[in-house]
């Protein structure tokens, strides 16, 4: 298999549904998707081991928290210029599951599990791009045990260790003339689905929280990179143009898809992050949050990949990129709070680099939410649009000789995703 047919595995082991800087999901749950992310100060619930595992030490007694979000990314695409066609991959689930329990003598544990990254995208089999890809999912979910430790009254700390699963699959059609023989690229097709998994990848993640008053609290998060060992494989099938030169060409066709067929592996980093947070209660009814997340997308600049055809080596050249986030929570009742949040995410890509899988553009995320306590009982639901900024790409079809093997200019525009979370906690 060529080049190109590999691109998308290596990207979606560097990462990780797509609208978050890379491949990075931060839909955690519904109350935190209400606040633009900005919870590493303060805890809201138990999805606090996410957010940041050492303000479970404000969270007395034992809590669970269930959260799903729903997103259904979408856009439209151009191809050198022409009128394309609309990308909409459908609706997607993100969940999340989280449980606190106060140990005691100043010890709390915690463990969550999400799916911290994440991509889909779906396009027609016939559109022009197709050789990049026609349908990508990748799912990705973590366990993450953590502990969490009152040092003083005003300073908390935490650890944790993640074990991350990827789950890779994708579908391409790709042009036989796009492999070594580009002169019979109209007389056939050679349609790949590759499949990968990674079931076990180990990191860990640190967590402090310091209050600075009582209503003023700040807070770090990290969380490592994790080395992955990527197993999968490429099986392919094939089809022959109505045509004597068609039929001619099929023996030739036919050893393509064969030889492209087979074990693929790789492996790779997913990135280390930290996020810096603030959280502060001017009134007893007013909350107002802060966050910033630095990730280091630049740790795989060039992969290498062992495929059915040999190495491979597959240049990212993706760069460090920032996530901030703003959050405002007002208690109307007792009972009632209303929320509002807003982040803005920078992409990572390279200028001259790109995947279709990966539609390129800084993003701008709004929501807003609801909170309703009854009880031992609290409920959040939320809706926030995710806008992407119009954007452009090269993408090469990986030939090395003209007119199959090109480079295309692949442009988006009305980008956007839809994204609705519910959640609910229990606490005694």
């Amino acid at each position: 298999m060529n080049q190109k047919a590999i691109v998308s595995f290596a990207l979606a082991s560097c990462a990780a549904v797509a609208h978050g800087a890379g491949f990075g999901l931060y839909e955690m749950s519904a109350r935190g998707n209400a606040m633009g992310g900005a919870l590493v100060g303060k805890a809201a619930d138990a999805s606090a081991n996410y957010y940041n595992p050492a303000t479970l030490t404000s969270l007395t007694g034992t809590w669970f928290t269930v959260s799903a979000s729903l997103m259904n990314p979408r856009c439209d695409t151009k191809v050198d210029g022409r009128h394309g066609q609309k990308m909409n991959a459908g609706w997607f689930i993100i969940p999340g599951v989280y449980a606190s329990q106060e140990l005691g003598r100043g010890f709390f544990l915690g463990v969550g599990a999400y799916a911290d990254f994440g991509l889909g995208t779906k396009y027609k089999r016939d559109w022009p791009l197709n050789f990049d890809t026609t349908e990508t999912t990748i799912e990705a979910y973590t366990v993450n045990p953590n502990i969490a430790y009152k040092a003083t009254d005003r300073l908390s700390v935490a650890a944790g260790l993640r074990s991350t699963a990827i789950t890779f699959d994708q579908r391409k059609t790709i042009s036989a003339g796009n492999a070594d023989m580009p002169q019979l690229g109209k007389l056939g097709t050679v349609n790949a689905h590759i499949r990968g998994e990674d079931y076990c990848s180990i990191g860990y993640n640190f967590g402090v929280k310091y209050d600075i008053m009582t209503n003023l609290s700040v807070g770090v998060t990290y969380r490592s990179r994790i080395k992955t060992n990527i197993k999968g494989r490429t099986r392919t099938s094939y089809s022959v143009a109505d045509s004597v030169y068609g039929r001619m060409a099929a023996a030739t066709i036919r050893q393509t898809a064969r030889a492209s067929e087979g074990t693929t592996s790789a492996k790779l980093h997913l990135p280390q992050s930290i996020t810096f947070g603030a959280n502060w209660d001017p009134w007893e009814t007013f909350h107002v949050g802060a966050d910033l997340t630095w990730t280091e997308w630049s740790s795989v600049p060039v992969a290498y990949f062992n495929t059915p055809r040999g190495p491979n080596p597959v240049w990212l050249k993706w760069h460090d990129t920032l996530r901030i986030g703003v959050g405002f929570c007002y208690d109307v009742t007792d009972s009632l709070s209303a929320m509002l949040g807003y982040a803005y995410d920078f992409d990572p890509s390279h200028d001259n680099l790109g995947s279709t899988m990966l539609p390129p553009g800084d993003r701008h995320i709004f929501s807003t939410g609801l909170g309703y306590r009854i009880g031992s009982w609290d409920f959040a639901v939320n809706y926030s649009v995710i806008y992407q900024v119009s954007d452009a790409r090269d993408i090469n079809s990986g030939a090395r000789s003209y007119p199959y093997g090109r480079t295309y200019h692949f442009d988006t525009a009305k980008s956007f995703a839809h994204c609705i979370g519910l959640g609910a906690t229990y606490h005694f």
